[in-house]
């Protein structure tokens, strides 16, 4: 099966921690849970995988692509949704648009306004003046409109309200069928459903399967599993 990520031993120190040796294959449409203990790396794993921060790696490619020397071509297929917006607060949806047909070839101008009046996003409101809710209704519609081959989702709806997580996820599961997706989350429903699922601890990862196979082993995520679903 082909690969849309492959990682060989990556690496990444602090001085009060590390990420050791991650080797990790991720097949083409997947959908790829993330999951641990606030400190067990998971961020710093995908920031890695990213560029954001510098780490070191035998080999890292996506999409076939070596990202040391395809940067560029790779992060133009790539949709990042963070935990709050990264855009300039100044800015309105209305001028993201403008600025983000430029950047990806691949821009739908139309899917992007469908998905501001799907949201209720003022097209000409700066993103100061947004809700914690709205800023991240704007970043998944901006992820919804470039035609992404690869989705990263890092803790994207842990900190919107019921309704707003309801609208993003039936939008996610249409926008996942056909691509691959790396799910970041603290609410183990999220991601309870996803073909892998990987638990990290003390920058290592520590068991990876789906979930029913992880149940099974009753380690790590059985235990973090039960601790939010026990009565």
């Amino acid at each position: 099966m082909e690969n849309v990520i492959e990682i060989k031993n990556l690496n990444k120190k602090y001085e009060d921690f590390s990420l050791n040796g991650i080797t990790l294959d991720i097949p083409k449409g997947s959908i790829v849970g993330l999951i641990g203990e606030n400190g067990a790396g998971k961020s710093t794993l995908i920031s890695s995988i990213l560029g954001i921060i510098k780490s070191s790696y035998d080999d890292l490619k996506i999409f076939g692509l070596d990202f040391k020397t395809d940067e560029i071509n790779i992060k133009k297929d790539i949709a990042v949704i963070f935990d709050q917006t990264h855009y300039n607060e100044e800015f309105t949806p209305n001028f993201i648009g403008k600025i983000l047909s430029r950047v990806y070839s691949n821009w739908d101008q139309k899917t992007y306004l469908k998905y501001l009046t799907r949201f209720k996003l003022p097209m000409k409101k700066k993103i100061k003046k947004f809700s914690r809710g709205m800023k991240m209704k704007l970043e998944f519609a901006i992820a919804f409109s470039h035609n992404a081959k690869l989705l990263i989702l890092d803790e994207a709806t842990s900190n919107v309200d019921t309704r707003t997580e309801e609208l993003v996820q039936v939008a996610m599961d249409k926008l996942t069928e056909g691509r691959t997706s790396f799910i970041i989350a603290h609410r183990l429903s999220t991601i309870k459903n996803a073909d892998l699922i990987l638990v990290m601890k003390d920058g290592n990862i520590v068991e990876q399967g789906n979930h029913e196979q992880l149940m099974a082993k009753n380690g790590a995520y059985a235990e973090l599993y039960n601790s939010q679903f026990e009565l």
